[in-house]
């Protein structure tokens, strides 16, 4: 498992940045000004993911719902603060606090631009599913719903589906607030994938709850909150992560 750290979002860095341009007045030090709180943001996330497929898992155990992050299964390739490789034939799970998929993909939805995990395999960015392998379909009487709940973020978040007429559909969306039509139905045993989509570059935070009716233990609820970290597109960014990289390794040392 990954050691859990404090966390500064993107946004709130932006704004803290801004603030000292004020008092800078130059470009480079705006820029330098924000590369340190990048590095600080980094020093703070769970580990970054990005690239690889893994799934928001459900499990079941003493007794208990248990959404996480299920990674890498099938020994495929997953990169995780920067280096890939395989997590073992089974993968590797953990808490829901301990990975951050990280990304940059822009895709044009019903006309609006958005940010995206995208519901098809892109190697430049994670592929997220959700994944209920791990619940036998003769313990649950019917599906699991798993519900948005709750987001925080410099924007919004929606889940979308597209069939195979090229129809989108909103499964989920936290610009309106949220009710139980921000859900999404769960078979056990089964796995599937929609587009997450953010508005806005930054960080988020999404809760999300899992309910379902157990053959023995009756009603069943859990809920967990993932982070998320949407960031510039890499033309747009590459002088500031140049610039984090310097900083960071200055923050680590004094840290160390």
């Amino acid at each position: 498992m990954f050691r859990k750290q404090f966390h500064i979002s993107l946004d709130t860095a932006d704004t803290y940045c801004k603030s000292l341009t004020l008092i800078m007045k130059t470009p480079i030090k705006y820029t330098l000004a924000l590369a340190s709180a990048f590095a600080l943001s980094q020093l703070a996330h769970a580990a970054s993911w990005t690239a690889g497929h893994g799934d928001l898992g459900i499990g079941y155990e003493d007794g208990a719902l248990e959404p996480h992050w299920h990674l890498g299964e099938d020994n495929e390739s997953v990169t995780l603060d920067g280096t890939s490789g395989p997590l073992g034939p089974e993968g590797a799970e953990y808490e829901a606090d301990e990975i951050t998929p990280v990304t940059s993909l822009t895709q044009s939805i019903d006309g609006s631009l958005f940010y995206v995990f995208p519901a098809t395999e892109n190697a430049t960015v994670p592929f997220i599913g959700f994944g209920t392998e791990e619940l036998s379909v003769d313990d649950w009487n019917g599906s699991l719903t798993l519900s948005l709940t709750g987001a925080s973020g410099p924007g919004s978040f929606s889940l979308f589906s597209t069939d195979s007429l090229g129809v989108v559909s909103t499964l989920m969306d936290s610009s309106d607030g949220f009710s139980t039509v921000d859900s999404i139905t769960l078979a056990p045993e089964t796995h599937t994938h929609h587009t997450w989509a953010f508005s806005q570059t930054g960080s988020y935070d999404l809760t999300f709850q899992v309910t379902g009716d157990h053959v023995s233990a009756g009603a069943q609820s859990a809920s967990a909150t993932y982070g998320f970290s949407v960031v510039p597109e890499p033309s747009t960014a590459g002088l500031l992560l140049g610039a984090a990289a310097l900083v960071l390794t200055v923050v680590r040392r004094r840290v160390a």
